[in-house]
């Protein structure tokens, strides 16, 4: 059985356009992973090099309240 040469062609194009959106695709999804993997990674480490022990609450809305004593 003898094959179309234009017949064969169309479909040799058509692989290779097939081909073409397929690695686009995974660039794009491999772009998206890198991504997310950056943006995981600084939301992470802002964490994780934030101190332990919280920043003492500033008073200084009560100090203009506070009497010589120091009382409210």
């Amino acid at each position: 059985m003898r094959q179309d040469p234009v017949l064969a062609d169309r479909v040799r194009d058509l692989q290779q356009q097939i081909r073409h959106l397929h690695d686009q695709q995974k660039k794009f999804f491999q772009e998206q992973a890198f991504q997310l993997h950056l943006y995981k990674a600084e939301r992470s480490s802002r964490f994780h090099f934030s101190s332990p022990i919280p920043t003492p609450l500033r008073k200084t809305v009560f100090k203009e309240l506070e009497d010589a004593n120091g009382n409210l």
